[in-house]
């Protein structure tokens, strides 16, 4: 008799209740459509559990706070809604887009009802080796997200952005204020390494959750970390620049507006780096499911 494989699928979960992603409906009168009025967050599984899912619900909250929006749930409910849309899908290793929007439109402009939290799950496919193994390049845009220290669904600034980093065949745009100052990446934070001193901004971008992983990471090793604005000499003089981003991990950068950084080649610190935030990752997120149990 034939084996039947289970079937894989994506599911959504909204506010508690639990689909396949192709099924629900969402009013066309919610906010985040509406009015791009919304907060979200992406995280991804090691060993099969969401890593940092306090830290990360904790930012939403903070961002939904800005459209006087309540947390919806607690984490260990989430966690189980997580943990049943993952049983459900087949997937070993999952990412997770959450969206906190503040509901259906009411009255006024921004006044809303019924605020709803959606969670899609869906398979995780690891990055390519090769933006480990070779590197990405980069260039900068000016510009500057608006509410930088939040994760909101405005985006529109970050697609010009990625256009044009697209046009020049780059991975990720890096932004550039009128201060000259390199904030961050679209979808990413970024850090330059001068010997034993890695320089990461702290002001006008978002204080990522990798981000706080690496720098006690980075100080195991022997590295001193440093809070501090990077302008472009930074990055050029660097002897390593890298990404960091809950799906990516950390990814080293060859290149800066075409500009090869040191030898246009990775550096030894970014894989070593990743693999020790890995193997972290894969034991917090397990600690962390038993914590929870």
């Amino acid at each position: 008799m034939p084996i039947r494989c289970k079937r894989m699928a994506d599911q959504v979960i909204i506010n508690g209740a639990i689909y396949p992603l192709e099924t629900p409906v969402i009013p066309a009168t919610d906010l985040s459509f509406l009015r791009g009025c919304g907060a979200f967050e992406t995280w991804r599984s090691y060993q099969g559990q969401p890593h940092a899912l306090g830290l990360h619900l904790q930012r939403l909250w903070q961002a939904a706070a800005l459209f006087t929006v309540q947390p919806l749930a607690d984490e260990a409910t989430i966690r189980q809604w997580l943990r049943e849309a993952q049983a459900r899908s087949g997937y070993a290793e999952v990412k997770v887009n959450a969206v906190c929007s503040p509901g259906d439109h009411s009255e006024g402009v921004f006044g809303a009802i019924h605020p709803r939290l959606v969670i899609i799950v869906r398979e995780l496919h690891e990055p390519p080796a090769s933006w480990y193994q070779d590197g990405v390049s980069v260039i900068t845009h000016r510009g500057q997200r608006e509410l930088p220290e939040h994760k909101t669904v405005n985006y529109l600034g970050g697609l010009a952005a990625l256009q044009q980093a697209q046009q020049a065949g780059a991975h990720e745009a890096l932004y550039q204020d009128t201060e000259g100052c390199i904030r961050e990446g679209v979808t990413s934070n970024v850090h330059v390494l001068h010997g034993s001193r890695v320089l990461s901004p702290q002001r006008g971008c978002l204080n990522g959750i990798t981000r706080r992983g690496l720098k006690p990471l980075a100080q195991e090793l022997g590295l001193s970390w440093h809070d501090q604005d990077l302008h472009m000499d930074d990055l050029l003089s660097a002897d390593e620049v890298w990404l960091s981003s809950a799906i990516r991990e950390i990814v080293p950068v060859v290149s800066v507006d075409g500009q090869a950084i040191k030898h246009g080649k990775p550096g030894p610190w970014a894989e070593r780096l990743r693999s020790l935030y890995r193997q972290r990752c894969e034991s917090e997120a397990l600690a962390e499911a038993r914590a929870c149990t």
